[in-house]
């Protein structure tokens, strides 16, 4: 057998072989598709404000008393003034221990917390200029006849300006005493500066401004009087 006779006989079986082979293809259907990339899923998420199955902001708890955040704020934004905060009483007992100074209702009922844990140091470190009510162990004894103070407080107002936030907190003290009960009904006004431009230590947190209190009938009508307390 020559040279050409075997280059012949292999390319017949060459031939043979991929005929089989389309042979075979088409009983499977056709020649496989061309393989493509995988679906990748995707989620929709509602938009700012729309109408959504799961609400996209959280409601504010009145009875915690906390102010609310803007809607749809970036992550980690610090939200200083927001909506009102309709009056609500609030748990400042003496079995819990409260220390909040991040926002205005938060630190008057930390506050009250401390006198009501007779820890009356922490209390006189709430304002933000401590020695103009004199010196502390004055300050001290003023509390030495109260058993316990329940608080409400009214509608937080706000106003801000040049980098300072003020805060306005209608107050009802209801007061036990040794002999029996007193209320008072006043105004807290609070302070802080825009924590972003506070660049010099030591930092200086929400702190009480100045207060106007007085003693009122325990009957008397306290939501409408805490309505003109901040007036």
């Amino acid at each position: 057998m020559d040279r050409r006779q075997m280059v012949f006989i292999a390319g017949a079986g060459v031939l043979v072989v991929v005929l089989a082979l389309v042979a075979w293809l088409a009983t499977r259907g056709g020649a496989p598709a061309t393989p493509t990339a995988s679906a990748v899923p995707t989620a929709t998420l509602p938009e700012p404000g729309g109408d959504t199955t799961e609400s996209n902001t959280t409601p504010i708890n009145a009875n915690a008393n906390q102010p609310a955040t803007a809607a749809n704020a970036a992550p980690n934004a610090v939200t200083l003034t927001g909506p009102q905060v309709s009056a609500a009483a609030v748990n400042a007992a003496a079995d819990v221990y409260l220390d909040d100074r991040s926002g205005p209702a938060q630190l008057v009922s930390s506050f009250v917390n401390a006198l009501n844990r007779k820890e009356y140091l922490r209390a006189y470190s709430y304002f933000e200029n401590p020695d103009a009510l004199g010196a502390y162990p004055a300050f001290a004894q003023g509390y030495a006849n109260t058993l316990a103070v329940r608080l409400t407080t009214g509608t937080v107002t706000s106003n801000a300006g040049a980098g300072q936030i003020y805060y306005n907190v209608p107050i009802t003290f209801k007061v036990d005493i040794p002999s029996g009960k007193q209320t008072f009904v006043g105004c807290y006004k609070l302070h802080i500066s825009q924590p972003a431009v506070q660049a010099t230590p030591p930092f200086h947190p929400l702190a009480i401004q100045s207060i106007s209190v007085q003693q009122v009938n325990d009957n008397a009508d306290t939501a409408a009087l805490m309505g003109r307390a901040c007036a």
